[in-house]
This record gives C-alpha cells, structure tokens and sequence, in this order.
C-alpha cells in the first residue's frame, strides 16, 4: 500500500512540475500586433496613403492567418499547415490601451521557426467564417485571392486594406515579439475638384454646396490577387 500511494504522489508531482515549467517558457513569448499604413502601388506610380486610412483600420479592425513555414518536428507540423487556429482570426483595436489585440492568447512556436502572415480589413461579408469567407492564401502561402468583393451602396465608407506578408520568428527582432503588419489600401479614392472661376493669383471667394454626385459605369464586384510582391491584380466580373 505504501508503494502505491508513493507512485502516485510521484506522479502528482511529475505533473505539476511539468504544468508549472510550460508556463514559465510561455511568459516570454506571446505574440502580439502593431500596424502602420504603408504606400499603395498604382499604375500612375506611388502614392502615400491617406491619414484616413490609419481611422479606417481602426473603425474595422483586421483579421489575420498564420503558417508554419518549415516543418516543426516536435509537433508534427508541416510546412504551409496553419499555425494555432489562426486562421480568419479578429484582431480589435482597443483605445484605452492604444493597442491591437487578438480573441485569444497566441504564443510563439520557438526560437528560429518561422510563421507567415497575412492580414486583411474589410467588411464582415468579405470575413465571412468557415469556408464561407472570401479571403484565401494560396496553397502554397505565397499569394492571397479575395474573391467576389463587392463594393456595398449602402456602406461607402468600406474600406479594403491587405498587408504585406510577413515572415517572421520571435527572434527576428530583437527584444521585439510583435508582427509589425504594413497595410495598402486596395481600393481607389475619388476626388471630385470644383472651380470657381477666377485666377491662380487671384481666385473667387464663391462657396459651393453639393446636394447629389451620381456616378456610373463603374465596377462594384471584382476579384482580388495579391502576390509576393505586394502587387494588386483585379479581375472584373
């Protein structure tokens, strides 16, 4: 009796002492997110986002996916399998704290395994959930297709923003565990310019107000191909 109840007392303290160090090794090595608005190409050359943009991110937030990049042997993970769940994952913008932060705790793999990432904002039809949402990285991770994204009348202020990828580890950066994420806008902004009359020099002080702008022939559905190089490829449908 006495040899049992010390085997199991062993035991007991064998899984503690295993719980307590998985614990400690995660402390350091959660993951976190930082976003900034980066330069969108477009065909007539680069131009800088609009400070909007920043406001933009923030009133939708972001979802994002992660992928092992190498195979993980002591998980068993294959190269390009997903990392975690995190798959089509919110991150929301918290103004208290001025921070991004994600539905659940992530943490790091390990010293030298890298993820990819891929982060997109748009509406919640684009998010969809499951195999319902039209955002997807290719199968070999080195791309990502927005299918059907369509532009809603009733919600013009919808914007559509995808990061560049990033491949990263958590020792990439030093004393730095979070994936700075670089969003583009896809989208295009129209202006509309009034003239008054008048000269450079001298121009007429006449205040204009704008009832209604219709505009029309323009595309409200369309495919989206974002590649390697941060290029944005649309196909009308």
């Amino acid at each position: 009796m006495k040899k049992i109840f010390f085997v199991a007392l062993a035991a007991t303290l064998l899984a503690a002492g295993c719980q307590k160090t998985e614990i400690i090794n995660r402390l350091g090595d959660a993951m976190t997110f930082s976003t900034e608005m980066g330069k969108l190409t477009k065909a007539d050359g680069e131009a800088l986002a609009s400070n909007g943009g920043g406001a933009n991110l923030k009133a939708q937030d972001f979802r994002v996916w992660a992928y092992y990049v190498a195979d993980d042997p002591n998980t068993g993970a294959l190269a390009g399998s997903e990392y975690d769940g995190m798959v089509n994952s919110p991150v929301t913008y918290t103004k208290d704290t001025d921070s991004w932060d994600t539905n659940k705790q992530y943490y790091w793999p390990g010293k030298d395994k890298e993820l990819k990432f891929f982060a997109v904002s748009a509406d919640a039809e684009t998010y969809g959930t499951g195999d319902e949402s039209k955002i997807a990285p290719s199968e070999d991770r080195t791309s990502l297709a927005i299918t059907d994204f369509t532009v809603n009348n009733d919600e013009p202020n919808t914007d559509l923003m995808v990061a560049d990828f990033v491949t990263q580890s958590q020792n990439t950066k030093e004393n730095d565990k979070s994936v700075s994420l670089n969003f583009r806008h896809a989208l295009t902004k129209v202006e509309f310019l009034f003239k008054t009359g008048g000269s450079a020099e001298k121009p007429q002080e006449t205040k204009v107000w704008v009832q209604n702008i219709t505009v029309t022939g323009i595309n409200t559905k369309a495919d989206l191909n974002v590649n390697a190089s941060h290029e944005f490829t649309w196909s009308n449908r």
